[in-house]
C-alpha cells in the first residue's frame, strides 16, 4: 500500500470506530446492567439490544452485499478479502462458546469494556485486563497444541 492509501484507510478506520464508539454509547452496551438483562432470560428480560443487534447484522449485510455483488473491488480497487471457509469446527465453536461465557459472566465484551475505561475502577480494569490476555494466551497456546496435533496426524 502506498502512503496516501494507507493514510485513507486509517483515517476511514478510525472514523468507523468513533461511529461504532457512538452507537455502543446511545443503544446502552456501555451499561452492564443492560447487557445483563438481554443476557438473562426471566421476568427482568430486556430485549431492547435485540434492535440493536438486528440493525447492526441488516447494516452489515446489506453492505456486505452490495461490496461483494456490486462493487467487487476495495476503494483502492484491491481484491475484497472474502473467505470461503464454511467449515464449523472446534476453533469456531470453542470460540464462540469462550466469548459468549465471558461476555455473560462480565456483563462486556472488549468494546463496551474498554469505553467503560472512564467509570470502572481500576480493581475491575485489571481483572477484566488480565483474564483478557490470560483468554488470548490460552487460545494461542491451544491452537498452537492442535496445529501439533494436526501435523501428526498428517504424517501418519
Amino acid at each position: 500500500m502506498r502512503r496516501c492509501e494507507l493514510l485513507v484507510d486509517q483515517t476511514i478506520t478510525f472514523f468507523v470506530g468513533l461511529i461504532f464508539g457512538f452507537g455502543l454509547l446511545v443503544s446502552g452496551m456501555v451499561r452492564r446492567d443492560n447487557i445483563l438483562g438481554f443476557l438473562a432470560l426471566g421476568k427482568d428480560w430486556n430485549p431492547s439490544l435485540l434492535f440493536v443487534l438486528g440493525c447492526g447484522i441488516l447494516v452489515n449485510l446489506l453492505t456486505f452485499q452490495y461490496m461483494i455483488k456490486v462493487k467487487k473491488l476495495s476503494i483502492f480497487g484491491h481484491d475484497l478479502f472474502n473467505p470461503h471457509n464454511s467449515t464449523i469446527d472446534l476453533r469456531l465453536v470453542g470460540g464462540a462458546l469462550c466469548f459468549g461465557l465471558g461476555w455473560g459472566i462480565g456483563g462486556l465484551c472488549p468494546g463496551p469494556a474498554i469505553m467503560q475505561f472512564s467509570v470502572f475502577t481500576l480493581s475491575i480494569h485489571v481483572i477484566w485486563l488480565l483474564f483478557l490476555i490470560l483468554g488470548m494466551y490460552i487460545a494461542k497456546a491451544l491452537e498452537h497444541h492442535l496445529n501439533e496435533i494436526h501435523k501428526e496426524q498428517v504424517k501418519k
